[in-house]
């Protein structure tokens, strides 16, 4: 493994810390000082080059004390940044796809059946619950509670889809589920997938972590958008031209009501509603889509909610007040930025493009989409990070301003995923891991480790990254060196040869687990 850094590691011996120059016996001497006042009768003459500078001899014992002193010092300086550290991982924590503290002692803390397979799939944890959907027979599913430390299982809840379809074989019902932290509650969905352009009802639970106690239950039609924000349900439905009456499938205009309900007491926290849109046709009257009427999106981020249809969006306050509307181009998706803005992106026969919306409400292009980001901590805020795409992955990554769109810095890159974590831009590449400021895009270090790194995440002190076989790896976040490795496959399985598992880097889990060939996991801790 080769480290280029630009401020390189230690390089002192094994064992040694640099400057060291060696140390005297490990026994303990008794040693009298006796200053004479004069040279006496056979004394030795006085050296060339006395033991200490006279003032350091008359302040001794100022010093001794002032060492004291200064040794108090230290210590307490040390204290404070050890707290001020233990403060930055607890933040640290509260960002979603960071782990739990992690090195080479990682062993496995539970197992799970393939029921809690998907409830760590779909899952979140919330003050130390890990609540998912499990299915525990075809077409049944209930909501479970297990400790996230130990996996033992601390409630279930049943649940029941809104309208259960079979699959088109005539198979049981089968869902999409998904949960989401809701201001210290958990919002779960589950959505079925449609036939003939028909969307089956979509279900909400809304649940307490702490008892599984369901609060509410939300039917929702399979067009309708929905999002989380700041402790609210926000969902999107078609409504007719007077803003209340449901409006059937097929009705050629339509407005969109916006209502946000408070997870925990079910009140309409605000409510908005669309100007009319319609159909779109070609010119001899022929309909060609009705995405207009028919579907919806919703995003939200930190305190503005984005609700998109078809070429239309309409950027919201978290009370409901209209900031902007938007005509949008024909694109694949739209999302709000990182940096207060939103950004229109597609991919076509030319690869991935996209456009930023300017504060003046103009449009600027650049041939790349969002760089997506499992770790954000927040900082280099007021840039929107995107990645060129090319055959094989990544071959660009650039940052803008997210209010004027200026090009801030771009780099030359074979990228296969990143983090951004204190300013720093890390980046798993095809060669190894690169870590780039994020402000300015310069190159801190390189590591070469001769493999790609597809997926990588964090702890707050260490870069933790998938090794070659069943094993897990860990790099510093200041400089690329090696601090930790450990195979897995021994730990997780009785038999010493590979034969499928998978370490599982997530998201939206504070902890790497191993998938089995069985359906089975392994959490690991």
């Amino acid at each position: 493994m080769t480290t280029e850094a630009r401020h390189p590691a230690d390089r002192a011996e094994p064992g040694r810390l640099r400057g060291y120059r060696g140390c005297m016996s490990g026994r303990m001497l008794d040693v009298e000082l006796v200053e004479p006042d004069g040279v006496g009768p056979g004394a030795a003459p006085p050296s060339a080059a006395p033991p200490g500078h006279p003032w350091l001899r008359r302040n001794a014992r100022l010093l001794v004390a002032g060492g004291l002193s200064l040794a108090v010092v230290l210590v307490g300086t040390q204290a404070v940044v050890d707290a001020r550290e233990r403060a930055r991982l607890a933040e640290l924590a509260a960002i979603p796809g960071v782990l739990a503290p992690v090195d080479d002692s990682l062993e496995v803390r539970w197992r799970g059946d393939l029921e809690v397979s998907q409830v760590l799939q779909g899952g979140t944890v919330v003050d130390g619950t890990l609540v998912g959907v499990a299915e525990t027979e075809p077409g049944s599913l209930e909501l479970w509670g297990l400790d996230a430390g130990t996996g033992e299982r601390r409630w279930a809840t049943s649940a029941e889809l809104a309208t259960p379809l079979m699959t088109p074989d005539g198979g049981a019902p089968e869902a999409w589920t998904t949960c989401a932290p809701l201001d210290g509650l958990v919002a779960c969905v589950a959505q079925q997938s449609g036939t003939a352009g028909v969307s089956p009802d979509m279900t909400v639970w809304v649940l307490d972590p702490a008892d599984g106690r369901l609060l509410r239950t939300t039917r929702l039609p399979g067009e309708a958008g929905l999002t989380f924000s700041r402790g609210d349900v926000v969902s999107a439905v078609p409504v007719l031209l007077d803003g209340t009456t449901p409006a059937a499938a097929g009705a050629g205009t339509v407005r969109w009501a916006v209502t946000a309900t408070n997870g925990r007491t079910g009140d309409v926290a605000w409510a908005y509603t669309t100007p009319p849109v319609d159909v779109v046709g070609r010119e001899d009257g022929t309909t060609t889509y009705d995405s207009s009427t028919r579907s919806a999106a919703l995003d939200a981020r930190d305190d503005r909610v984005l609700l998109i249809v078809d070429h239309h969006a309409w950027e919201l306050g978290t009370d409901g007040t209209l900031h902007r509307s938007v005509l949008l181009d024909d694109v694949s998706w739209v999302e709000l930025t990182r940096a207060g803005g939103l950004v229109q992106s597609t991919y076509d026969g030319r690869g991935g493009r996209s456009a930023l919306l300017r504060d003046d409400g103009t449009w600027v292009r650049t041939a790349s989409v969002p760089l997506w980001l499992p770790v954000d901590d927040g900082s280099a805020a007021g840039l929107v990070f995107f990645a060129q795409q090319s055959e094989g992955g990544i071959s660009r990554i650039e940052a803008r301003d997210g209010r004027t769109g200026a090009r801030v810095w771009q780099v030359s890159v074979r990228a296969m995923t990143a983090l951004l974590l204190d300013d720093r831009l890390f980046v798993g590449t095809a060669d190894g891991l690169q870590a780039l400021d994020a402000t300015t895009g310069g190159t801190l270090w390189t590591v070469d480790l001769d493999r790609s790194v597809d997926e990588m995440t964090t702890d707050g002190r260490s870069l933790v990254v998938r090794g070659l076989g069943l094993s897990a790896e860990g790099y510093a976040p200041s400089d690329g060196r090696a601090l930790w490795r450990t195979d897995l496959l021994a730990k997780v399985s009785a038999s010493l040869a590979w034969s499928g598992e998978q370490l599982v880097v997530s998201s939206r889990l504070p902890r790497l687990y191993v998938q089995l060939p069985d359906g089975s996991v392994a959490v690991l801790g």
